[in-house]
């Protein structure tokens, strides 16, 4: 508090100082600075397959073997109930609808009888019966992906990532990976300095290269090549 009020540390203008450098530091990225496109896919790809891994298990949770059953107590209960409502139905239809409850009392009995059967149809739905699930087609399925899958090596690192065709800091200078990591600190960070917004070096439609001005160290000068013209 002694330090606040003497003037000697001001924590709202230094917060606020903070706050502007980050914000100029996010906008001159984004406006100036290319994104590293491969770490961008691997986001990307992070993304999805945490998805997969999600619905995978979902499954899992929701996997029943086709060797468990219904418990037989449950079992025995429903089919008690339901033939003990059937039986008890006749009796309490006849006073209201005299003839009229023997079709009421099949109509009932059909779709009563009929919830119970389909139940007992789908609990295995793991055969070759009519209402089973097509697993042969969803095994087929699978081999099919698993064999396009482990048919493609998966690329080293090594293999791209320094290859003469990476050059992450594409359009505003052509060099790749692999001279850039030779440069020093103090020359990357001359390089990069050159490139961002107020420099005079933004890209337009034509991605004009980098210049270097004449004030600059000439060992700066053939590390930013000019691109081809078609």
């Amino acid at each position: 508090m002694l330090l606040e009020k003497s003037g000697c540390i001001e924590p709202e203008n230094d917060h606020k100082k903070q706050q502007s450098s980050k914000h100029d530091i996010k906008a001159k990225y984004e406006d100036g600075f290319p994104p590293n496109i491969p770490l961008e896919l691997s986001y990307y790809i992070a993304s999805y397959i945490e998805d997969l891994l999600t619905i995978l298990v979902e499954c899992l949770e929701g996997l029943r073997d086709s060797s468990t059953p219904i418990p037989l107590a449950y079992s025995c209960h429903l089919t008690h109930v339901t033939w003990l409502f059937i039986l008890a139905l006749p009796f309490q239809l006849i006073g209201p609808l005299n003839w009229f409850a023997i079709p009421a009392v099949m109509l009932a009995s059909f779709a009563i009888l009929g919830i119970f059967g389909i139940g007992w149809e789908i609990q295995s739905p793991f055969g070759y019966d009519d209402n089973d699930m097509p697993m042969d087609d969803f095994c087929r399925v699978l081999h099919k992906e698993i064999l396009t899958i482990i048919s493609h090596p998966m690329p080293k690192a090594e293999s791209w990532l320094l290859s003469s065709d990476n050059h992450p800091l594409q359009p505003y200078i052509h060099l790749p990976a692999s001279d850039l990591i030779t440069l020093k600190e103090d020359e990357l960070r001359s390089l990069l300095s050159k490139v961002g917004p107020g420099s005079g070096n933004e890209t337009n439609s034509d991605f004009k290269s980098v210049t270097v001005p004449e004030a600059e160290s000439e060992e700066l000068r053939p590390m930013i090549s000019t691109p081809s013209k078609n």
